[in-house]
């Protein structure tokens, strides 16, 4: 920790308090432009095909809901637990909580009407066979 209390910049610890103290103004409340720009460019979907879009980092970010929106299967994954319960407050979501066996401490958050859910762990203790592979991945980068 450094002289103000804040864990050092870029550590696990340090989003974690940024997000538990509502520092959050990167936050956009409108879907990523470039995302829907190029959207064309994303899996094709059928009624058959539900393609899965990883979305790392997701913080609250409108882009999954509007994803799930356009049919498909979203997974976000999530360091910060107060930026999963701000998204699903955000967005008036019902969810379930599980647990993550092959991760001590980690989350699995399931939104009840969509095909949605968010990983709440560090990013670099996931692996396929945890989560599986996937169509495609959008950031807001």
């Amino acid at each position: 920790m450094d002289q103000e209390g804040m864990p050092p910049v870029g550590s696990p610890h340090y989003w974690t308090k940024r997000w538990a103290d509502g520092c959050d103004k990167w936050t956009t409340k409108a879907v990523h432009p470039m995302l829907v720009k190029h959207s064309h460019h994303l899996p094709r979907k059928d009624a058959d095909c539900r393609p899965r879009i990883l979305v790392p980092l997701c913080g609250r970010t409108v882009d999954m809901v509007w994803l799930s929106a356009q049919g498909y299967d979203v997974v976000g994954i999530e360091l910060a637990p107060q930026a999963i319960l701000n998204f699903f407050s955000d967005h008036k979501m019902e969810y379930t909580v599980e647990e993550v066996p092959q991760i001590p401490e980690a989350k699995l958050y399931k939104a009840s009407l969509q095909s949605l859910r968010i990983y709440q762990c560090n990013f670099l203790d996931l692996t396929r066979d945890i989560i599986g592979v996937f169509d495609g991945r959008s950031e807001e980068r």
